[in-house]
């Protein structure tokens, strides 16, 4: 940044410089030293401006790779709090649950039901449960 600074001033210089001797010297036509001289101070304040141009580029060019490279969040809005709980929606859930768990139980009941007690050699043996319970010779587990 130092070097930028010192090329414009030195810039600044010549082109003073350049200024103050076109002013002195209003025709130059005839006199091959002044217009050597001019020339002289034309390609120093043309070489000065290609240097000042390049390391101004330079400069904007380190300064967008750095913006490239760093990582950086660019916050549009700030955030807030929601009036009302959007998810997850707990009511809806248990309810459903509930349901499907019904269901569930329902067709789990009913294909056990189907296969163990309306199978005729089951309800034989269930008849036979039944008798000895009424006995007493067996106790009920339930």
């Amino acid at each position: 940044m130092n070097l930028i600074v010192l090329f414009k001033l030195e810039l600044n210089s010549a082109e003073e410089s350049l200024k103050n001797f076109r002013e002195r010297n209003r025709r130059i036509e005839n006199s091959p030293s002044l217009q050597l001289e001019e020339q002289r101070l034309l390609r120093e304040v043309n070489v000065l401006t290609s240097v000042f141009t390049t390391l101004k580029q330079q400069l904007e060019t380190s300064k967008i790779e750095e913006v490239k490279k760093s990582k950086y969040v660019v916050i549009i809005d700030p955030p807030y709090v929601p009036l009302e709980r959007t998810s997850p929606k707990r009511k809806k859930m248990v309810i459903l649950a509930g349901v499907i768990g019904i269901i569930i139980g329902a067709i789990i009941g009913i294909l056990y039901n189907n296969t163990k007690f309306f199978n005729p050699k089951n309800k034989e043996k269930l008849d036979e449960i039944k008798l000895l319970l009424s006995f007493g010779l067996i106790k009920n587990k339930s």
